[in-house]
């Protein structure tokens, strides 16, 4: 078998746009666990692509204005086990898919810009009420949790210590079910897991909305839209030294889009 590849801090923290505080305190709680820990006569710590990529999932929840606890706790507590294997280069070689279609054009040594488009998965959606929706599992956007912001705690109905399978695990002969949270100490994780029952209380006492729009950057004051996918692919093209080219277009233009892209989706 093939040496996983592993990175220093300071390339984590340039792919990632994670700052050296921020990552210190996700080390501190046992929020994020190296591959290889750092001190003691020159020994550095490491990092393999499997954290890298939680680290960076975090980083976008952080900068998009959500806590560190709380973006850390999302990065988690979010069914996106299945989605974030797309950017483990380590494990889509260990399939032998390094040839797969949109894989190659991750690789591509070309720069590519980095486009906000609506119908690729790896979007999370806040409403402004504090419903959390995102399309990592499918390209319908559903929702899976609620942000408590009177106790700044994540609660779901979705234990996280269960892999909820996705286009990826369903598609890929051998995809491993593996699940983040066992990576780390689930006690950092501001996060209350609730009965279905009590979910549809919490639904009704905070007026989750009725249906999710397929496009809901046509509401900006409703919905923040949180791409993934676009942090992802940078995090993962600069750990491999491949060129990034940022787009300006990291709005969506509901002009690009045919009428039935406007179809309610699932809640």
């Amino acid at each position: 078998m093939t040496q996983k590849r592993t990175f220093t801090d300071e390339q984590v923290m340039d792919a990632c746009e994670i700052s050296q505080e921020n990552l210190r305190k996700l080390i501190q709680w046992g929020a994020v666990r190296p591959v290889q820990s750092g001190g003691g006569r020159g020994k550095v710590r490491l990092w393999d692509f499997n954290q890298a990529n939680r680290i960076s999932v975090t980083a976008q929840l952080f900068n998009a204005g959500l806590s560190l606890r709380m973006a850390h706790t999302l990065a988690y507590a979010l069914p996106l086990d299945d989605m974030l294997m797309f950017y483990d280069v380590d494990l889509w070689e260990e399939l032998g898919k390094r040839d797969d279609p949109d894989f190659a054009e991750l690789m591509h040594p070309d720069a590519g810009a980095f486009e906000y488009y609506w119908r690729r998965i790896g979007h999370v959606v806040i409403a402004k009420g504090g419903f959390v929706y995102t399309d990592a599992l499918a390209q319908s956007p559903t929702v899976f949790g609620y942000i408590d912001r009177s106790t700044n705690t994540y609660v779901t109905y979705k234990d996280p210590s269960q892999f909820y399978w996705g286009m990826y695990a369903s598609n890929v002969d051998g995809a491993p079910r593996r699940v983040g949270v066992s990576d780390i100490d689930p006690k950092t994780l501001a996060l209350k897991v609730v009965s279905k029952e009590e979910w549809k209380k919490i639904e009704a006492d905070n007026g989750k909305p009725r249906y999710m729009l397929s496009v809901p950057s046509d509401f900006p004051s409703y919905f923040q839209i949180i791409a993934l996918y676009m942090g992802l692919s940078v995090t993962f093209r600069k750990l491999l030294g491949l060129p990034v080219e940022r787009s300006e277009n990291y709005q969506d233009d509901p002009d690009k889009y045919d009428e039935e892209d406007y179809e309610p989706g699932p809640t």
